[in-house]
């Protein structure tokens, strides 16, 4: 009688690992539940505040990536329209998104660093609640990651558009030297390597309520972070059309970036540094973000022969960089922007009006420190 119950016993064992088995292949489970919690090799992380209306075609751009191994981290920054319906919505339909909440508003710098702890891929993909991923991204990231095993940051093209317009185009950023002085790496579509972020200390100052994200990337490249760039369209990046009160705040906080920067290289303490001193000074320090070929051609288009061009630092309303006017003041370019030039309708040594092939007129005016700013 015991040897029946023994055999039983044993019996009901099997039965039930061969059980447990399926229900491992076929999702379910002890064994199943271990599973699931394996390390992505991507977390694309989204922070978003009282964008309803905007989220879903964000969320359908990333679950349709054709590269699947990744987790969809989302964080509700205290919305108070329709947002946590629209995210339960999505959640219930795809088992990789994970869903965060603030208790109020609390902005973007301290959502991101809440994302950066949550995320377990071993890389981050960043993506704005009102922009969208075209479907390869994640495909080419994974393609550039796997032939350059060595990268940090990883970036590409996009297009944008301007919110409520019929305005929009490509727009291509291959001059990473640029970030020196601007900030080239728009935040939608940005990966960045989360072991390098982690071991280095790195977070978003939380202080800033903008430009957080240029801060960002130069504390990884002041850091030894090895930049990439992909020279495809990798994003649909809508922007707003600024305020007056936002573009001032987008300055000032570009400017206290800068500054950070320049004290790191022991430069001087001011708003606006030359655009070629400064990217010498970072290659001084053998920082590793661009190549010593890639800086050298960089260096040949952004930093020209005086005898063909000169180039003038320049500090517009809205964007600050180089413009190059050639040897008989006929002709200026604006340095990194694709087919960017103009007509110099009149030149005098303080005074410049071009009229840009694709824009309207414009004139500049010399400052103090040879830096010339946009007349309003």
């Amino acid at each position: 009688m015991k040897k029946t119950k023994i055999r039983e016993f044993l019996l009901f064992l099997i039965v039930w690992l061969i059980v447990s088995v399926v229900t491992y292949a076929g999702g379910g489970g002890i064994i199943a539940g271990k599973l699931k919690r394996r390390q992505p090799t991507f977390s694309v992380v989204m922070t978003t505040y009282n964008r309803a209306d905007k989220l879903s075609r964000v969320i359908v751009s990333v679950l349709n990536q054709t590269y699947k191994d990744f987790e969809f981290v989302i964080l509700d920054d205290g919305s108070t329209d329709s947002t946590r319906e629209v995210l339960s919505f999505w959640k219930a339909r795809d088992s990789r998104i994970k869903l965060l909440k603030n208790n109020g508003n609390k902005g973007i710098p301290y959502s991101r660093n809440k994302l950066i702890k949550t995320a377990r891929g071993k890389f981050i993909t960043t993506i704005d609640s009102d922009d969208m991923m075209y479907r390869n991204l994640l495909q080419d990231v994974s393609d550039y990651i796997a032939e350059n095993p060595d990268v940090d940051i990883i970036y590409g093209n996009h297009y944008l558009q301007y919110e409520n317009t019929d305005k929009g185009f490509p727009v291509d950023q291959n001059l990473p030297m640029l970030i020196v002085n601007e900030n080239v790496i728009q935040n939608s579509g940005v990966t960045y390597r989360r072991e390098f972020v982690e071991k280095n200390h790195i977070s978003y100052d939380e202080t800033f309520s903008v430009a957080e994200d240029y801060d960002f990337w130069l504390q990884m490249i002041i850091k030894g972070a090895k930049v990439g760039y992909i020279p495809k369209t990798l994003v649909y990046y809508e922007r707003r059309i600024r305020t007056d009160f936002e573009s001032i705040q987008m300055q000032y906080f570009r400017v206290a970036t800068v500054k950070k920067l320049y004290r790191y290289l022991g430069l001087p303490d001011k708003e606006t540094l030359p655009f070629c001193d400064v990217a010498i000074k970072l290659h001084e320090k053998k920082l590793p973000f661009i190549s010593e070929n890639e800086w050298k051609m960089q260096m040949h288009h952004l930093c020209v022969d005086p005898k063909e061009e000169t180039p003038l630092e320049v500090q517009h309303r809205f964007w600050t960089g180089t413009v190059a006017i050639n040897k008989d003041k006929t002709r200026i370019r604006r340095v990194g922007v694709v087919d960017e030039s103009g007509s110099v309708i009149a030149y005098s040594p303080d005074k410049i009006t071009v009229k840009w092939d694709k824009w309207s007129e414009e004139t500049f005016v010399r400052k103090e420190d040879n830096i010339w700013v946009n007349e309003e």
